[in-house]
């Protein structure tokens, strides 16, 4: 783009000072400047000694208001239709996070008790994947990849019961999304 820039009034063929440019036409509301290797470019009208490149041909202005509603009214209408379905698949996939979790954290749990030949007590807890208990001979973990025990998706810890109440030989629970004992959907218990 040439730019702003201060144009003293030229005869025609004369130099544009500091362009290289040469005039074509007067001084009225268009010129053409055309450099050294034929290439002409369409300036705006020499207005108070400016000279302004004019950008774009006639009609090319932008969009029009109507044209934007349209597009911002076809977007929202897109958004409707799958914005509950986005959110149906991230609650499905909260829930799904929960059951690997929980079948990981089982795992670890079986792990332990090859290892030390018992499972942890219910005092012990989860922390003992993660850390040896204190007096606990053959442990060989962590039994878990992180230093920490994992948060349920909802941002809860993991409950562990032994002896267990759904006929295993251990519980590992998540609560679900309400935080509550039973519950259906999002807010059902995730347990081994």
């Amino acid at each position: 783009m040439l730019g702003s820039f201060f144009v003293f009034p030229q005869a025609p063929g004369a130099r544009i000072r500091g362009l290289g440019l040469r005039a074509h036409g007067g001084a009225g509301r268009q010129s053409a400047a055309c450099g050294g290797n034929g290439h002409c470019r369409r300036l705006s009208g020499v207005r108070m000694g400016y000279v302004r490149e004019r950008s774009g041909h006639a009609g090319e202005q932008g969009f029009s208001l109507i044209e934007v509603l349209v597009v911002l009214s076809i977007m929202a209408l897109v958004l409707t239709l799958v914005a509950p379905r986005v959110v149906g698949w991230l609650g499905s996939s909260q829930a799904k996070t929960a059951e690997m979790q929980v079948k990981n954290i089982a795992a670890a749990i079986d792990l332990f008790r090859l290892e030390v030949g018992r499972y942890p007590t219910e005092a012990e807890g989860l922390q003992a994947l993660v850390a040896a208990p204190a007096g606990v001979a053959g442990w060989r973990g962590p039994y878990l990849n992180s230093k920490t025990l994992p948060m349920d998706p909802w941002g809860r810890p993991y409950q562990y019961r032994i002896p267990p109440r759904h006929g295993v030989a251990f519980d590992v629970i998540s609560l679900g999304a309400d935080g509550a004992p039973g519950g259906e959907g999002e807010n059902a218990d995730v347990h081994n």
